[in-house]
């Protein structure tokens, strides 16, 4: 398993762990409940947008993942551990 399957799995097991649930959007349309995907896909979404730096790397699950992994919180260390260099 490399490094970057590694650190998909830890997102995967937070965003499961602790799914965000659905919510509600107000628009003059009227509201409409939202819901951000499953698990998978949202980890999918936060390992490219962690990799490309246009996702929060300080989020609590963000922050487990990277414990889980031995690295520290930033786009740089982040982007190290997932190169396998």
């Amino acid at each position: 398993m490399t490094n970057k399957e590694k650190f998909h799995a830890a997102l995967l097991a937070e965003f499961t762990a602790d799914a965000p649930p659905p919510f509600t959007v107000f628009s003059n349309a009227g509201p409409k409940v939202h819901n951000p995907g499953t698990p998978a896909e949202l980890a999918e979404k936060f390992a490219r947008g962690l990799l490309d730096g246009t996702a929060a790397n300080d989020g609590p699950r963000v922050k487990r993942a990277c414990k889980a992994c031995g690295i520290k919180t930033t786009y740089k260390a982040i982007r190290e551990y997932c190169a396998d260099v």
